[in-house]
């Protein structure tokens, strides 16, 4: 099973983190980074998502990402953002802490799910998902992902979610 941490303050997290595990993904929901800090070697998890700015911490999410970061065993795990702050200085301040992705907010939780399976897809064959900014259609829909095929449904492959998800597809919104 695909685990992650995920790591917001809004009403959003209990939404993702409810989607995720219905689709079979183990999560570790967090209001803020400072108890993501206490949990993240526990769980080490192949996935981390996280908010950009939150509630009730001194930490934002670059700094949340170079703490993580700074952990030798978090080096490669996906660091997936999600966040309404979509200025040009906070998506570089999030590539440049070490996020992998920036996702605009709100997203959809399938959306979100399908960016998990790319990222864990990406990771199993030694690779990192593309930073997907500067082009705008990119936030949802990042490079190697056609939103047409997800990586839940088995295009290129089995599902990193296993059989049990290997069913679920989202309609294409176009």
């Amino acid at each position: 099973m695909i685990s992650v941490l995920l790591v917001n303050s809004y009403d959003a997290r209990e939404m993702y983190a409810e989607y995720l595990r219905a689709h079979h993904v183990g999560v570790e929901a967090v209001a803020v980074p400072e108890a993501a800090l206490v949990t993240l070697t526990a769980i080490a998890p192949d996935v981390i998502v996280t908010d950009f700015t939150f509630q009730g911490s001194s930490l934002d999410g670059p700094a949340f990402i170079r703490l993580v970061r700074a952990q030798p065993q978090f080096q490669e795990t996906p660091v997936i953002v999600v966040s309404g702050y979509v200025r040009e200085e906070d998506r570089r301040a999030a590539r440049d802490a070490g996020a992998d992705l920036f996702l605009l907010s709100p997203c959809l939780p399938s959306d979100l799910f399908a960016t998990i399976g790319a990222s864990v897809a990406c990771r199993a064959k030694g690779e990192r998902i593309p930073w997907n900014w500067p082009s705008s259609s990119a936030a949802t829909n990042p490079p190697g992902l056609d939103r047409r095929t997800r990586p839940a449904t088995g295009a290129g492959g089995p599902s990193p979610f296993g059989a049990a998800s290997s069913a679920h597809r989202t309609p294409d919104r176009t």
